[in-house]
Formats: structure tokens, C-alpha cells, sequence
């Protein structure tokens, strides 16, 4: 055992036959071997130790494959401990965090590459041990198709928001190859005739949002065409910041508002509620939801709402939707 340890990735062939061919002590063995190995292998090797068991696993039957399972789990989960202690170093986020998709905004565990990142594309192979998030962002230079081959490696990725970039269709095309993905939201990323023919291509089960994407609802009704069942919604991208509560009087509540945002440099407080935009009249968040959609960024919008029983007017200039730090 110790003189194959010491061979290292010149022993996994030996060691593949062994389990192929081997009694049952054998077979244990060399799979604890090829365990062993790739303690030390990088993330990024397709054919050494750990691609080798993996494939013990998926292909093969009875003992061989319950054991090199039960070694890939304990070994995935100090794996996952690592990777995130080495994608930290490069400038990827992984944890938890309050992300908008669509219209809502909730807490998940994420994954995010944006300019923090220091551009250390190979040391993305970790994230292929990322295994309990499911939700991506990608921002600006990092959406690239090396960076999304990285991404669809993630074991339970389903969700991806891309932002404020120039998206390519080779980079979609990467995306093509995914075999699920749950939901996908552009945002502030143009897209021409070719990007949203390459996006009619994709496997996407539940919803496509696109925001600020320059595009037109003559063109969005076409992809409904082209992907019937599913979710477009097309927003033009001004962001008010607001998070309102619909109560049973039919109104719409501010419970939050966000920092750094329109409604906060226009005065609005948790509390208000929020009666009309523009010409508008707004009883439902939902009804905001779809008065400020709109609009673009640097729009400016009329509003009045009711505090303390009084009426106010105010007027508030649309901005981005950021995430937040």
C-alpha cells in the first residue's frame, strides 16, 4: 500500500485493475489506496484518484461501489471544508446572503464572483465541491466560459443570475450543457438577436427573468414561443428599493426600505404606505412591482403615500439593483 500511495497518479491505472479484477479484500483496499491519493490531488484533474473512484461509484455494482461511496462522501465533505477556505482566497463569496431573483428578495446560501475576485481562473476547481448551494452570481469581467465551466461542475447549481457584463454566446453555450437549470435572471446585460436565440436553446424549467436587457416585449413573446411553459418576465430595469407587505386592506405597506436606494433619498420610511406612482394607482406591492417595471434606471417617478394619516408627494430617481454587500 505504502509503495502505491508513493506512486501516486502513475497507480491509479494499476489500482483500477486491481478493482476490476480483485477479491473482495483487494478491492477494499485499492479503493482506500485511491482514497489516499487524492488527499493530495489538485481540484482541477479529470483523470487521476478521485475521477477514478467517482467512476467506481456511478458505473460499477454491490461492494465496489458502496465502498468507493461511502470513501467520496467523507472525503466531499472535507473537500467542501477546503474549497471554501481556497475560493475565499481568491475573492469568491460563499456563504449566506439576501439576493433578489425576479421580483423577491430572500436569504440563501450562494455562491458570488464579481470583482473581488482576483481573476485565478484554474482555482475555480474547487467549486466543483461546492455541494450544498445551489444559487450563482456572476458579475461583469468574471462572466466568461471558463468561468461558467467551473460553474456547471458545481454538483447542485440550478440557479444562476448573470449581471452588468457583455455576455457572449459562447459563454451561453456553456450553460447549454447543464442539463437542469431551474432559473436563470439577466440583469443590466444587453442582448442582440444571437444571444436570445442562444438562450432559447437552454434547458431552463422554471423562469427566465431579464432586466435591463434592452430588449422588447415583441421580441420576449417570441422566446415565449421558443420556450413554451416557461416563466419571462421582462422588466426594464429601474429599481425603486422598496419591500412592501399587501395587507387585508388592500394595501401596499412599506416594510423595508434599502439603502442607498431611490425610495431612501426620496424619504421614504418603513411604514408608509405607498398609494399611487405616477397616474397609478397602487393597492398590491405587486401593482408597484409592475408600475416601477416600467421604467429604466435614472427614470424619475412621481409618488404618494400615506403616513401617520397624512398624504405626502415625493419624487424618487430609479437606480440599479445592486447586491448587497
Amino acid at each position: 500500500q505504502r509503495h502505491l500511495i508513493n506512486g501516486g497518479r502513475e497507480a491509479v491505472p494499476v489500482l483500477r485493475k486491481m478493482v476490476d479484477g480483485g477479491d473482495l479484500e483487494t478491492i477494499e483496499n485499492a479503493i482506500a489506496v485511491l482514497a489516499k491519493i487524492g488527499e493530495d490531488e489538485e481540484p482541477w484533474r479529470n483523470n487521476g484518484a478521485i475521477a477514478t473512484r467517482e467512476s467506481i461509484a456511478t458505473s460499477s455494482f454491490g461492494t465496489k461501489a458502496t465502498v468507493a461511496k461511502s470513501t467520496l462522501k467523507s472525503f466531499a465533505e472535507q473537500r467542501g471544508r477546503d474549497a471554501r477556505i481556497h475560493l475565499s482566497d481568491i475573492g469568491v463569496f460563499v456563504g449566506p446572503k439576501t439576493v433578489a431573483l425576479g421580483s423577491r428578495s430572500s436569504l440563501r446560501p450562494i455562491v458570488r464572483i464579481d470583482k473581488n475576485w482576483n481573476g485565478d481562473v484554474e482555482s475555480l476547481a474547487w467549486l466543483r465541491w461546492i455541494g450544498d448551494v445551489s444559487f450563482v452570481i456572476v458579475e461583469g469581467d468574471a462572466v466568461t466560459p471558463k468561468v461558467m465551466e467551473a460553474i456547471i461542475r458545481m454538483p447542485n447549481f440550478t440557479t444562476i443570475v448573470i449581471v452588468d457584463c457583455e455576455l457572449t454566446v459562447p459563454t451561453i453555450e456553456v450553460l447549454q450543457r447543464r442539463p437542469r437549470i431551474d432559473a436563470i435572471e439577466l440583469r443590466y446585460t444587453p442582448l442582440n438577436e444571437e444571444l436570445l436565440a442562444a438562450l432559447s436553446k437552454m434547458r431552463i424549467r422554471n423562469a427566465l427573468f431579464l432586466m435591463g436587457t434592452e430588449t422588447t416585449e415583441e421580441r420576449v413573446q417570441r422566446l415565449r414561443v421558443d420556450l413554451p411553459g416557461l416563466e419571462i418576465t421582462l422588466r426594464r430595469g429601474g429599481f425603486l428599493g422598496v419591500l412592501c407587505r399587501t395587507t387585508l386592506k388592500d394595501s401596499c405597506e412599506v416594510s423595508e426600505v434599502m439603502s442607498e436606494s431611490g425610495a431612501e433619498e426620496a424619504g421614504l420610511q418603513a411604514g408608509d404606505t405607498i398609494i399611487r406612482i405616477d397616474d397609478a394607482k397602487i393597492t398590491r406591492f405587486d401593482d408597484l412591482q409592475r408600475q416601477i417595471n416600467t421604467h429604466q434606471a435614472g427614470d424619475e417617478v412621481k409618488i404618494r403615500f400615506r403616513r401617520n394619516g397624512d398624504v405626502f408627494q415625493t419624487s424618487a430617481k430609479l437606480k440599479k439593483l445592486q447586491n448587497r454587500n
